[in-house]
């Protein structure tokens, strides 16, 4: 039996600052759910400078420990339903991903940011557990690992890097199937699933992550191990 799914594809700004994940969707309103589909407006900055003063802000700001009411503040005024992922990474390890969509784009970055602690905290206890792990099986294998697992297990959640999608628009497909619809233009495009499972992968995901496959078809092989 062929496999039929709704699938939304989407595009979205990447806003990236640097230093010096199944990653669960964090559906707001869940009485009355917004999804992709419903993102149609562009999102637009006051100027060409604004986009980056944003990210920046917001990176340090997490960085400092600011409060969610203060980082929320520095996003533009968004009336419209929004999906934003925000990204955690450290140019080593695999990035952590969270995702939003709401009914505003600050409503979007709220809900992912009030998560952010818990969700953090369970990747991390993660992490460890891998690390641990693949050290002692090292030293029982007499095998050298380089020095970042031992600085990774000293600070597991650790990251220097964010970038932040922001679904500009979104396109419904409503008879995908996993065996014939291709995928085209991966780096550009992220795709969206039903709300229940709720996935999406943003298209630094999509190609970091070999989601699709060299025929432009999703590998539910990949998929599957990237969500398990």
């Amino acid at each position: 039996m062929k496999k039929t799914l709704v699938a939304i594809l989407f595009l979205a700004m990447a806003l990236p600052a640097f230093a010096q994940t199944p990653p669960a969707a964090a559906v707001a309103n869940a009485e009355s759910v917004v999804w992709f589909e419903q993102v149609s407006e562009p999102l637009r900055f006051n100027n060409a400078d604004a986009p980056l003063d944003f990210i920046r802000a917001l990176r340090q700001g997490l960085l400092d420990g600011r409060k969610a009411d203060e980082l929320v503040a520095l996003f533009p005024e968004d009336p419209h339903p929004r999906a934003i992922f925000l990204t955690l990474g450290d140019g080593i390890w695999p990035a952590r991903t969270y995702f939003a969509v709401a009914r505003s784009g600050r409503e979007a970055l709220r809900t992912i940011l009030e998560d952010l602690p818990k969700q953090e905290k369970k990747k991390t206890q993660k992490t460890i557990q891998y690390i641990k792990y693949t050290i002692e099986d090292a030293k029982k294998e007499k095998r050298a690992l380089p020095g970042y697992w031992q600085e990774k297990l000293d600070h597991p959640d650790r990251w220097d890097s964010l970038t932040i999608d922001i679904v500009q628009c979104a396109r419904l497909i409503p008879a995908y199937r996993l065996a014939r619809s291709q995928i085209l233009l991966p780096n550009m495009h992220g795709v969206a699933f039903d709300p229940d499972p709720g996935f999406a992968f943003t298209p630094a995901q999509m190609t970091g992550r070999n989601l699709v496959m060299p025929n432009h078809l999703l590998s539910t092989k990949n998929v599957g191990n990237f969500i398990s």
